[in-house]
């Protein structure tokens, strides 16, 4: 995707491979001993989606932010991208 553009209807948007980058520091919501490695965001930056690269959570898809610990939201990639184009609401974030 065009950077700055995302998806109207799902509002996700999916970063081009200079953009992809693995999550760093040690923020909140950044889990501690994990790996995970950041490729698509939701509504530009309210939080970003990232696969885990190890740890317990290897292989999965989480919702990682500065301010909440990840949030699984798909077991794998290709269980993310079904979710994307059969029940996106699924990958929002909701409390």
């Amino acid at each position: 995707m065009v950077d700055g553009d995302m998806d109207s209807e799902r509002m996700i948007h999916f970063y081009g491979l200079d953009l992809l980058a693995p999550v760093g520091g040690n923020e909140a919501g950044r889990e501690e001993g994990g790996s995970y490695f950041v490729f698509a965001d939701f509504m530009i930056g309210s939080h970003e989606y990232a696969i885990a690269l190890a740890g317990r959570d290897y292989g999965s898809v989480a919702i990682v932010d500065d301010t909440e610990p990840p949030r699984v939201v798909a077991d794998s990639f290709v269980d993310f991208v079904d979710k994307y184009l059969h029940s996106p609401a699924a990958l929002w974030r909701t409390k």
